[in-house]
């Protein structure tokens, strides 16, 4: 009975080395483009990472790192076909600046591996990237940029124009946008730089860090995490299920803070003038602005600074409000 064992064992292991060695089948293509600008790019991949970066006008670079996929279910040298053909013809269509990647034709082939791809393009370069799975990376470009990922990290350099950011599970960092920048992640902590305009960011779990935001207002939205915007010039509507609150900046329009369990602290310049509603179910709301009080109490506050203006409106259910100066 041990000797049998013995040889199952070892049989199983000689059929599983197909499989190992299939798994390690790696393939790689290069290409250069020539292009006028302004580019437009488009990547679509079912799995594997995508990094673009800028680099020098009138061409495109392209790198596609080839890996097997599945390869429990499919032979050895039928994933090695698979990589070999997407070698050979590699998915790239170009119609003069426009440039459309990683559409496989061929289904059997598209389900035996997953394209990782390296792109350097002209600065004035329009990116829209979409990967089933794989981490996404856009430099500083001029943009609009538009990446989406159902699972992995997201990291988007400065765009001189919009940036839409999706993720469905991953951290997300995007250092600066103008015009619209919105950002989603399912979970996943979200960093945002500098943005001239709205901002939008929504994640089902994770902190939220916001550096700057001017012109434009800032909607925030977290389902567990703590929010923290600094350099607000403009309007705020941000809310969290659990965490603290810490916003600095000038309200030049309605701020709407709110939290279910966790402190509230607002970071207003001397001598900027705003209205303020603040209410905590349990705790105490505290403020060294000079005030025009309406209503005062230790879990109600409703009052003016200076000749009034933007309205504040500041609500948790278990924790402290703090309205200080900046």
């Amino acid at each position: 009975m041990r000797y049998i064992a013995a040889l199952i064992l070892v049989v199983a292991g000689l059929t599983s080395v197909p499989a190992v060695a299939a798994s390690q089948e790696v393939g790689r293509f290069e290409r250069t483009l020539s292009v006028s600008a302004p580019v437009v790019l488009s990547i679509v991949s079912g799995s594997g990472s995508v990094d673009v970066r800028p680099g020098s006008d009138g061409a495109v670079r392209i790198v596609g790192i080839i890996r097997a996929a599945d390869p429990w279910r499919t032979s050895e040298q039928d994933l090695r076909r698979a990589v070999r053909a997407v070698e050979a013809a590699p998915p790239i269509v170009q119609e003069g600046s426009r440039i459309d990647v990683g559409r496989l034709e061929d289904e059997d082939v598209a389900r035996r591996v997953s394209i990782s791809y390296e792109v350097i393009v002209p600065r004035a370069t329009r990116v829209t990237t979409r990967t089933g799975s794989g981490s996404q990376k856009v430099g500083a470009l001029a943009g609009p940029v538009s990446v989406t990922t159902g699972s992995g990290a997201v990291e988007v350099g400065v765009i001189d124009e919009a940036v839409e950011a999706t993720t469905g599970s991953g951290s997300v960092k995007v250092a600066g946008g103008r015009g619209r920048v919105a950002i989603t992640t399912g979970s996943g902590t979200v960093h945002a730089g500098a943005v001239d305009g709205d901002l939008h960011i929504r994640t089902g779990s994770g902190g939220i860090h916001v550096e700057r935001v001017s012109g434009g207002v800032a909607d925030l939205r977290s389902g567990s995490g703590s929010l923290a915007v600094r350099s607000l010039d403009g309007g705020l509507s941000a809310n969290t299920a659990s965490g603290s609150i810490n916003v600095s900046g000038i309200p030049r329009r309605d701020w709407t803070v709110s939290s279910s369990s966790g402190q509230l602290t607002l970071r207003i310049p001397s001598g900027t003038p705003f209205r303020i509603q603040a209410n905590s179910n349990s705790g105490r709301i505290e403020s060294d602005h000079e005030m025009q009080v309406r209503t005062v109490g230790r879990r109600e506050l409703v009052a003016e600074v200076g000749a009034g203006g933007p309205l504040i409106t500041a609500r948790t259910s278990s924790s402290r409000i703090v309205i200080g100066r900046e």
